[in-house]
């Protein structure tokens, strides 16, 4: 295939559990493997049976070993604690779900997020109930908070943690109305142990209106504690929290932003629907990016060809340690702006419904690049569990078939959340 841009890197994947089949899973890790990571082999044997898959379910790709099977994280990474709750007497037909949402540093120690959506009746997916369980890293205790900023409006919850440096502890949910969607800002109060609305949260839903529109904007916090709010059809506005200033810093006349990310060096990446000039009844996916200190847009130029199956631009995005710019597990591009195709590995090969028959290809659902380490890894998650790649060992690791976002605690440790525990590991040591 033609490719207009140069050709990636190809990424090998490098199978530590060759001894290990599908059926005991990590259970026979050797021992020996002290500083490289354990990985999930993705095809243990030459062929399947066909009658060991649900084929109720395959037609939503799932991964080629069975659905039911579990399989935790490996060395290095170590089950610190599971997540302390109990159970609620009379409710057998509860269900919890658990997100990683963040980790607080402040005075040398840490605190890990998790979000709990709480279903007192797993058949009623809309009585649900918002907490956050939080892990302190050197006491190793508990504490649960309501997620939910007036218990009365369960629609009003904190679904996204944003951190500042200093440690600051900002809520943001987006609500859907009939004609518009707006934002509830609101600030966790450490002396109270408890998260409360920002009046101004009235302001923000004032600057990102357009009538008739349900999706209107993206907001992002910088590492300072600036929040940007960038309003489609309207502009981007720096909302400096302490003082309570706004302020317009560009006019922007068309497009429908669905994504953005704050680079490493405080540029903001976003991605909008464009009308296509030579097809005015199509909307074209582009990326741009805003210097908040020269105050200029640029387009960025992103390779279509074999990579994406629709016009839009996917906006799970994420930029890695040495400031590349990864766009799922389909394509980065470096410092310099030059775009690297990622070749597909063995690692997703799934087994799909297709047509009335078992076919093994590659899974048509795309890993989602969620965040980056300090080590230079880039960490994915997808609907068979979560990844890992660096573009400078060029391999990829199936970490586990649990999904969980992986985060850096500042110390020296990731942390990342699998079959209702925590689990740590070291970072990898750079090389020289």
């Amino acid at each position: 295939m033609d490719r207009k841009y140069k050709s990636g890197l190809i990424f090998l994947m490098i199978i530590f559990l060759a001894a290990c089949s599908m059926k005991n899973g990590s259970s026979n890790v050797l021992e020996e493997i002290k500083k490289t990571e354990v990985c999930i082999s993705p095809l243990s044997d030459f062929s399947l049976p066909i009658e060991s898959f649900n084929y109720g379910e395959l037609n939503e790709g799932i991964a080629i070993m069975p659905e039911e099977e579990t399989i935790l994280p490996g060395k290095p990474w170590s089950n610190v604690s599971a997540i302390l709750y109990e159970n609620t007497p009379g409710k057998e037909n509860e269900r919890r779900e658990f997100v990683l949402s963040g980790i607080q540093k402040n005075d040398n120690q840490s605190e890990i997020w998790i979000l709990e959506k709480y279903y007192p009746d797993k058949k009623d997916w809309k009585n649900v109930y918002h907490n956050y369980y939080i892990y302190n890293i050197v006491s190793r205790e508990w504490r649960k908070i309501s997620a939910m900023i007036n218990e009365n409006e369960k629609h009003k919850y904190i679904s996204e943690l944003f951190i500042t440096d200093t440690g600051q502890i900002w809520g943001l949910n987006e609500l859907w109305g009939s004609e518009n969607s707006y934002y509830i800002l609101s600030y966790y109060d450490d002396s109270q142990n408890k998260f409360f609305e920002d009046s101004r949260s009235v302001k923000i839903k004032e600057l990102i209106q357009v009538p008739g529109s349900s999706l209107e904007s993206e907001i992002v916090f910088d590492s300072q504690g600036y929040l940007w709010i960038l309003a489609s059809e309207n502009g981007i506005y720096l909302y400096e929290l302490q003082s309570g200033e706004v302020s317009k810093e560009i006019t922007l006349e068309e497009g429908r932003i669905y994504g953005a990310k704050i680079s490493p060096d405080g540029e903001i990446y976003y991605v909008s629907d464009i009308v296509n000039v030579e097809h005015p009844e199509l909307l074209e996916g582009k990326m741009f990016e805003y210097s908040p200190a020269s105050h200029e847009l640029k387009t960025i130029d992103v390779p279509r060809e074999g990579l994406f199956e629709s016009n839009r631009v996917p906006s799970f995005f994420v930029f890695d340690s040495n400031g590349r710019l990864w766009i799922e597990n389909k394509a980065y591009r470096d410092r310099d702006g030059q775009w690297y195709d990622i070749l597909d590995n063995p690692l997703f090969i799934t087994n799909n419904w297709i047509e009335g028959k078992s076919d093994r290809q590659f899974n048509a659902f795309p890993l989602l690049a969620q965040t980056a380490s300090s080590d230079g890894n880039v960490w994915f998650t997808g609907r068979e569990g979560t990844f890992k790649t660096n573009e400078k060992n060029k391999s990829w690791c199936w970490v586990s078939t649990e999904e969980s976002i992986v985060l850096e605690d500042g110390n020296g440790y990731l942390w990342m959340l699998a079959g209702e525990s925590l689990y740590k590991r070291p970072l990898d040591e750079l090389e020289k």
